[in-house]
């Protein structure tokens, strides 16, 4: 491996919570930057925006500055994305 491509765990993150969000970030981040040229402003709907790859993308998109809507299974997880910060939170069990 090359010695650039290692980076520090902060010390309160377990192993396998650094495998998870190295791996989860980078696919997040391939499909919404490079591969969809996401930008300022743009507005993206995040699927299953309350698991893993999407609560990243989430926050990926969010820092891009783009306008975020999540779709969500739950309450519970509705409540996790919002304060992640998308813009509009949508799913079939939630109340209209």
């Amino acid at each position: 491996m090359d010695e650039g491509s290692v980076r520090k765990v902060p010390d309160r993150w377990s192993n396998a919570e650094a495998c998870a969000i190295g791996a989860s970030g980078a696919i997040s981040w391939a499909s919404l930057v490079p591969d969809a040229k996401l930008q300022k402003a743009e507005m993206v709907l995040v699927l299953g925006a309350g698991g893993g790859l999407g609560v990243i993308a989430v926050q990926i998109a969010k820092a891009v500055g783009a306008k975020v809507i999540g779709v969500v299974g739950d309450k519970e997880k509705a409540k996790i994305v919002k304060d992640l910060g998308a813009d509009e939170v949508v799913g079939c069990n939630l109340p209209r």
